[in-house]
């Protein structure tokens, strides 16, 4: 039997060999299909074909589960009037108050726990402290506070994310599903100094690769993570850690994302994303060395530059560029990042703003980021730094840009 793959954007493209393996796919369907557009040889068409041409074909949703199944799913049942007993991997839900964090996140650090990373951001963390060396025990503390948080959302009462601009109606599955990122935070230090990080840290602290390695494993053996959630490595330099390779051997297992400013070649982290199922990430914020050097205060760019050249053939990597304003949006910066981004081919390109930064976004800026929108690779704005708003009128901006081009 094959099926029709509904979504063949960058989640598509990155998982597209696992789900292959299940479901034989027919083509691609996509919102925004292009005529003639071509994905893995199957051809990119619009949501009119499940309708008339393949009415009775089975659907699969590639999109990502965290930011975008469900609403697609909506969207199919009740504006496209589809049954949900043609969609496969169709999830009960609801629609109420919440967040896609806080339905689908966690952050571990050596002594608590927490929903969200915005607490020097645009709203505070919510989070909890260890108080019990158990990772049971651990694991206990973040699903109270969990479910603490959801059952104020719905029933309107104050609690740690009131006020949040990321919250919004949004669907919900209704059953207990694996949390679809979790994040390991090790506190040590970097041998960069951006100018929008506030992490003081200058010094690698000790850390307990075994109380780490227990809660990950209960995680898993819960049910609170499985094969499917995306692990994070983020918080310093990891290619100058000195317990690198005992945190990489922690984690080979499960599918991970490391964040490094590639500063350095190291063959530990070459060695570790050439084991499949790994990413790369790499903050670059630049298109000229002279800007790099302004905002990472090191003059590295081409060295930066060979490096993820250098990591992009043993893996996947992802590219990122965090705007600040007067400082890279321009096009000079723009136009050599998104050069830099066609010659990579990144799984995403990743679209960011200074998040301590709570002014609005200027004019300039939105331009800017709804052209990367239109012309990088995979590109997509990050939710960890821009507001549902400001996503939106990022989407709006670039429709906008087309439609000026094609007159």
């Amino acid at each position: 039997m094959k099926y029709i793959f509904y979504g063949a954007g960058g989640y598509a493209q990155e998982y597209f060999d696992n789900f292959r393996k299940q479901y034989e796919p027919f083509c691609f369907v996509d919102q925004a299909a292009k005529e003639g557009q071509i994905l893995f040889g199957l051809p990119v068409l619009p949501p009119s074909v499940m309708l008339y041409q393949y009415s009775d074909m089975p659907i699969i949703i590639t999109c990502n589960p965290a930011y975008g199944k469900l609403d697609v799913q909506d969207y199919l049942v009740r504006e496209l009037g589809i049954a949900p007993t043609r969609i496969i991997n169709y999830e009960p839900y609801r629609y109420t108050t919440s967040c896609a964090t806080l339905e689908n996140t966690v952050l571990i650090f050596k002594d608590r726990i927490s929903i969200c990373c915005n607490g020097a951001g645009r709203n505070p963390s919510p989070y909890a402290f260890f108080s019990v060396s158990s990772p049971t025990e651990k694991i206990k503390v973040y699903r109270v506070l969990r479910e603490a948080i959801k059952n104020a959302l719905e029933m309107g009462r104050e609690c740690a994310c009131s006020g949040c601009p990321y919250l919004e109606k949004r669907a919900v599955a209704l059953n207990q599903r694996p949390l679809t990122d979790v994040a390991v935070n090790f506190a040590h230090t970097c041998n960069l100094k951006c100018s929008y990080c506030n992490s003081k840290s200058d010094k690698t602290e000790a850390i307990n690769i075994l109380a780490y390695s227990e809660l990950l494993q209960e995680m898993k053996r819960s049910g609170l993570i499985d094969a499917t959630t995306q692990l994070t490595l983020a918080s310093g330099e990891i290619s100058i850690h000195s317990s690198r390779r005992e945190i990489f051997d922690m984690l080979k297992e499960f599918q991970c994302t490391v964040f490094s400013n590639c500063v350095l070649f190291d063959d530990l982290l070459s060695d570790f994303l050439a084991t499949g199922n790994k990413v790369l990430n790499c903050s670059v914020d630049a298109g000229t060395r002279e800007t790099y050097a302004m905002i990472k205060g090191a003059n590295c760019f081409e060295r930066v530059l060979e490096n993820l050249r250098s990591y992009s053939l043993h893996g996947k990597i992802i590219l990122k560029y965090i705007f600040i304003e007067d400082v890279n949006d321009n096009n000079k910066d723009v136009d050599a990042f998104i050069r830099l981004c066609r010659e990579l081919n990144p799984i995403y390109t990743q679209i960011s703003r200074d998040r301590f930064n709570p002014s609005p976004i200027s004019n300039n800026m939105m331009n800017q980021m709804a052209r990367m929108f239109i012309e990088a690779p995979n590109a997509q704005p990050i939710r960890d730094s821009l507001t549902n708003d400001e996503i939106i009128c990022i989407n709006s901006t670039a429709k906008q840009m087309i439609k000026n081009k094609q007159k």
